[in-house]
């Protein structure tokens, strides 16, 4: 039996700065909230070892933010910052933070000016739901299950190309009965247009209604969204609302539920982790973009508005074409070479040779990465943590040159796969 504790904490942003997400396209400002975001924190110990996992409902957690955080847990609570996984849900319906860094530059986003308290507010509300999930720690139970969410997300470059429908939950029940699910999906929360201004976990927040409705004593859900670079809604959702999102939330809470009737429990007997920072060079690709023609685009003058003929993905590349060349500019000006995070890789061993492995990838890994990690974890399930622990942009994978992801990627199908390279040496590492 493990030991366990879990808490969640309401994040409390002005409703009248910028948002994050639809940066091109959307230029207004919030005005209020739908539904609040969180703080979701869960905390594991087995074996004189503890993990932490902290979702946070915005759009990308940099490196900074995370090292802060983490440094402040470790030296108040003395929990290692390696055993700790910063996470982000990526809603495109939550304030700016300032979290894209560069590549938000290029896109000409406006920082709120607000955005040293925002971010001091978001470090010390997590750092509250993970001191009262360690408090409230109580011996527990560790269940997990599958299920599928074909047909409601798909690859949203092509949906004839890989995608990855699988959904992983874990429950925790301690011996008070209280319970917390853990729910690892790959899909952009992005049934939410650009026209939305009210603050918002998008589908996430009605697929917690749904099961918060169905499974008993069911008091937080942690999200952990994976490899989604490629994969969204824009292909399954009917129309941009809330009313969509709900369907949406909905749909993939039943199944979720439908699969909890199969679940089994988990006896961890060990817990290790293994983190690695990491520097990858920038793609040679944006340094060919800067001594080309294409820096300026009056985009509506040749493509018209985004939802108009030719097509949204018409749009999207010329979109990513004048980005990249905007990102070649400011990197020159800046002398940038190099993108920094970190890779994690927390494993529970669960008996002999069976074991439960978490990835977590500092950016939006495309279904292809995701699929070929989950691959060299032959020992059991593998979650994969997208927007972990730092956020170094698109990592696509081959097949989708030209498209608007790889355009203005900093590290490009290379450098993704470099970082594919160091996620294996470290499986090796911790699996044998």
């Amino acid at each position: 039996m493990i030991e366990a504790g879990f808490h969640e904490e309401k994040l409390e942003f002005p409703t009248s700065i910028a948002m994050s997400g639809y940066y091109t396209i959307r230029a207004r400002n919030a005005v209020g909230y739908h539904d609040p975001l969180k703080a979701r924190a869960l905390y594991i110990e087995s074996g004189g070892e503890s993990l932490i996992i902290l979702s946070l409902d915005l759009i990308a957690v940099d490196l900074n933010l995370s090292n802060e955080l983490r440094r402040k847990i470790e030296r108040i609570l003395g929990i290692p910052r390696t055993n700790i996984l910063v996470t982000a849900t990526h809603t495109h319906s939550g304030p700016e933070i300032g979290s894209l860094g560069i590549l938000g530059d290029a896109m000409g986003l406006t920082l709120p000016l607000e955005i040293e308290e925002l971010r001091i507010h978001i470090i010390e509300k997590a750092f509250v739901a993970i001191e009262k999930a360690v408090r409230k720690i109580l011996p527990s139970k560790l269940y997990i299950w599958e299920s599928s969410i074909q047909g409601l997300c798909a690859n949203r470059i092509d949906p004839g190309k890989p995608q990855d429908p699988r959904v992983i939950s874990l429950l925790i029940e301690n011996v008070n009965r209280e319970r917390s699910a853990l729910i690892n999906l790959a899909c952009h929360p992005t049934v939410l247009g650009s026209d939305n201004r009210l603050y918002s976990n998008d589908f996430l927040f009605y697929l917690e209604q749904g099961l918060k409705g169905s499974i008993e004593s069911l008091d937080s859900v942690v999200f952990v969204n994976g490899a989604c670079g490629n994969l969204s809604t824009r292909f399954t959702r009917r129309e941009s609302s809330y009313e969509e999102a709900d369907r949406i939330g909905r749909s993939i809470a039943s199944r979720i539920v439908e699969g909890y009737r199969f679940r089994s429990e988990l006896k961890v007997l060990e817990l290790t982790s293994l983190s690695k920072e990491i520097f990858i060079k920038l793609s040679n690709a944006l340094e060919k973009s800067f001594n080309s023609n294409h820096n300026e685009l009056n985009l509506n003058a040749l493509y018209g508005s985004p939802s108009s003929i030719p097509s949204k993905r018409t749009f999207a590349i010329a979109l990513g074409i004048e980005i990249r060349g905007k990102l070649a500019k400011l990197l020159k000006e800046r002398g940038a070479a190099y993108v920094e995070g970190e890779v994690n890789v927390m494993k529970a061993s669960i008996g002999k040779n069976k074991c439960l492995a978490l990835v977590g990838i500092p950016g939006e890994a495309f279904a292809e990465h995701g699929i070929r990690i989950r691959s060299l974890v032959r020992c059991g399930l593998t979650i994969i943590a997208g927007y972990s622990n730092g956020y170094i942009g698109y990592l696509p994978a081959h097949g989708y040159e030209g498209e608007y992801e790889t355009l203005i990627s900093l590290v490009g199908v290379e450098g993704a796969e470099k970082l594919i390279w160091v996620i294996e040496d470290i499986l090796k590492n911790l699996l044998h």
